[in-house]
């Protein structure tokens, strides 16, 4: 942790009521000797910065670490601020941060993840000849401080920042999605909280000639791009837009284009201040705030940054989050005993949920809307119908009541707070009336698509269709909401997850005391268990995920069958691990080649397309392909099947994956074939043996990790009856096997 070096404050002893204030996180040195001694408490480790000699504002990995202690002697802010500033004091080095990575050794549940990003300012650029002092470490440790004290206080804070001096606003919004942009930065670090500081480079140095209104319009849609983009991704809740400074050598134009930037950021800032807060840059004496040069902020500026963004960001990090919980008479949580509807309920497995979560997130609120007899097609013909649409009731659910609901996204989102998670349970209704799985499933996906896409919620859970006595008695509709399931859990998206039902109807027995008398509705029981079920799932999404993996290839990654429905490897994957999110993009073409991908990596469903779609960086990449190509008749050779597998992977790494497994080509699909494609095949797979090691910790190859029915009786079903796809038992397995590779790698 960088914090301790920045500390420009005493820690003599104060008043009781100062002691309670931001201001006053002073300590005596007695205080820290214990605290350190304390079990638990901070380590050497903590104080351990990386000092460069080079000037690469994003840091690099081979720099030199010093050691940093607490001061042995109190200090008033004065002395503590002067001596920061003399260049002697590191032995006139830099200080640079180092690369995201170092700061995500842990992205646990019980860690909060800030990021600061911006231009000079966000790494502490004081001058030619003195450290620099980031505002981030400092901001780490008034956090940590801070929620030691709260609800919360079972879970730390880590703080990264990335910035670039001299960068304008403009390159940054440009490069948005570069390797080193925005985005890129947050997705290697998956902060719940951006700050972002850009614009003054702009305006003081790069653009003489624009026009005041020109410049400031260039400058705030500039700024306003960067918080958008950064909404869109995975793990960001909240962002947070600093105010410009006014450099003392400022011209007045130029002063006059920062004050109009900053009072139109505010006002943008309070229309959505369900997403960002405006924090101005504090005011100071100029001797206190700026270097002699008038060009750079001092350390006690810094210092002072630091301090006026840390109730903002608490309050954020903080920030209750909110559940909404959409469905039918089950979310109701209707009973039915003794011939009588909720003769001892109604009870919502939303409470059973919220009670589990709340044990590990204190500050959830769940709300739930259960319409007795709502439809899938029917909630996705009333979306915006008050007050029962779906959106409208997750605007709802976000604090915007019916009667102040507007249409225009414009006037409404500003008072709406976020909603994180969306949990949706319906279809049982349409099966009485509905003959195919069709309309239903279009209509789950539409609800899933509206929830992310217009109502901007981060995740959405989808709950199977219940079994029930009706599905029973008719067999035609269990095997509709069996299809309608089993599509809905091969969605390949990281941003909605599906849950089996957890428990089955049997009409020949009690069924567990799950189901009420009716075999439609479960019982309170079945409601605490349903509950109970989801809310690992539903904490792990809002807590954002631990690692990221993309799935990516043929009709084995879709999880293609000869006669059933598919099931992907990933779904099975994603489900077994809560706190992995695992995306998936299989061709359900049965015969898609490795060649003919390596042709499309640029198309709608194309590798290259696709992880640039996902929001993310992927830590693992897992590629199938290449077992079409062995069997195809074309005359294909290995070098050329091998080149094609060869290209995808080395396209997931270019575009930000950690780590590429490759999954060697089945001998079990050749069988009796002709003997020339049984030498292809192991061509192909030596040379991709050759590729991995070569590639050494980038890329892992596997061998094909479903036994060959041929050889173990006891595996043949492991294979449909064509031979040449896996059956639903075989993608189980497949699941398995591959799973304990792909967690060594991740961990």
């Amino acid at each position: 942790s960088w914090f301790l070096l920045f500390l420009t404050v005493a820690f003599t002893a104060v008043g009781t009521a100062e002691c309670h204030s931001l201001r006053a996180l002073r300590r005596s040195q007695e205080d820290i000797a214990h605290e350190n001694n304390h079990v638990g408490a901070r380590t050497e480790d903590d104080y351990t910065v990386v000092v460069h000699e080079n000037h690469d504002d994003y840091g690099d990995d081979d720099g030199r670490q010093q050691q940093l202690h607490w001061p042995t002697q109190s200090q008033d802010d004065a002395t503590r601020t002067r001596q920061l500033n003399q260049p002697d004091q590191l032995n006139n080095r830099r200080i640079n941060p180092t690369t995201p990575e170092d700061y995500t050794l842990s992205t646990s549940f019980k860690q909060h993840r800030v990021m600061c990003y911006g231009d000079g300012f966000t790494l502490g650029i004081q001058g030619q000849d003195l450290a620099r002092i980031p505002y981030g470490p400092i901001l780490q440790y008034y956090l940590r401080e801070e929620l030691r004290t709260s609800e919360d206080h079972h879970r730390t804070v880590h703080v990264s920042f990335v910035g670039r001096d001299h960068m304008p606003v403009q390159d940054m919004r440009t490069g948005v999605t570069s390797d080193i942009g925005l985005l890129s930065h947050i997705r290697r670090i998956g902060p719940q909280v951006v700050v972002i500081w850009a614009g003054t480079v702009d305006i003081v140095d790069k653009n003489p000639n624009k026009g005041r209104e020109k410049l400031k319009t260039d400058v705030l849609h500039d700024i306003i791009h960067l918080h958008e983009k950064a909404w869109l991704e995975l793990d960001v809740r909240f962002t947070v837009a600093i105010g410009l400074p006014v450099p003392p050598k400022a011209t007045a134009k130029q002063a006059h284009v920062i004050r109009d930037v900053n009072e139109a950021l505010e006002e943008w800032a309070t229309s959505r201040s369900n997403r960002v807060k405006f924090v101005a840059f504090p005011e100071m004496p100029v001797e206190d705030q700026w270097t002699p040069n008038q060009n750079h902020i001092t350390a006690m500026g810094y210092q002072e940054v630091a301090i006026t963004l840390t109730p903002v960001v608490r309050e954020l990090l903080l920030k209750q989050f909110r559940v909404f919980v959409y469905g039918d008479s089950m979310t109701y949580g209707s009973v039915v005993g003794s011939g009588k509807v909720n003769e001892n309920g109604p009870y919502p497995y939303r409470h059973f949920m919220e009670k589990e979560i709340v044990e590990q997130i204190p500050n959830v609120v769940t709300t739930e809307l259960g319409l007795p007899g709502r439809r899938a097609v029917s909630s996705l013909d009333m979306l915006e119908t008050p007050p029962f649409g779906f959106l409208s009731a997750i605007r709802q659910a976000g604090g915007k009541a019916p009667s102040v609901y507007a249409a225009d996204e414009e006037e409404s989102s500003g008072g709406i707070e976020l909603v994180d998670l969306v949990v949706i349970l319906l279809g049982s209704s349409d099966l009485t009336l509905e003959k195919s799985d069709y309309p239903i499933l279009t209509s789950l996906i539409g609800l899933h698509e509206a929830a992310t896409e217009q109502a901007n919620v981060r995740h959405t859970v989808n709950i199977a269709i219940p079994p029930s006595q009706y599905q029973t008695e008719h067999p035609a509709k269990s095997k509709v909401a069996k299809k309608v399931n089993d599509w809905m859990s091969a969605l390949p998206s990281l941003s909605v997850s599906h849950l089996a039902f957890p428990f089955e109807y049997n009409n020949k027995t009690n069924n567990q005391g799950f189901w009420s008398e009716d075999g439609f509705h479960p019982s309170r029981k079945g409601y605490r268990v349903l509950g109970q079920s989801l809310a690992p799932l539903a904490a792990s999404r809002l807590l954002g995920y631990q690692k990221r993996i993309f799935c990516y290839g043929d009709a084995y990654t879709s999880g293609t069958t000869h006669a059933d429905t598919p099931h992907p490897y990933p779904v099975i994957l994603h489900n077994m691990w809560k706190d992995v999110a695992v995306g998936h993009m299989g061709s359900f073409h049965k015969k898609k080649t490795a060649i003919e991908m390596a042709d499309e990596l640029e198309e709608l469903h194309g590798l290259a397309t696709m992880l640039k779609k996902t929001g993310t960086t992927m830590d693992v990449v897992v590629i199938t392909a290449g077992t079409w190509d062995v069997l195809s008749n074309d005359g294909t050779n290995a070098e050329d099947i091998f080149k094609s597998i060869r290209l995808l992977h080395n396209t997931a790494l270019e575009n930000g994956a950690k780590h590429t497994i490759i999954v060697g080509l089945p001998e079990a699909v050749l069988k009796d074939d002709k003997k020339w494609m049984h030498q292809r095949l192991q061509a192909v797979n030596q040379r991709l043996r050759t590729y991995a090691n070569n590639k050494g910790s980038k890329v892992t190859m596997i061998d094909w990790p479903v036994v060959d029915a041929d050889d173990v009786d006891a595996e043949s079903s492991f294979w449909s009856s064509n031979g040449r796809h896996l059956s639903r038992e075989g993608y189980e397995e497949f699941a398995a096997q591959i799973g304990p590779t792909i967690r060594s790698v991740i961990s």
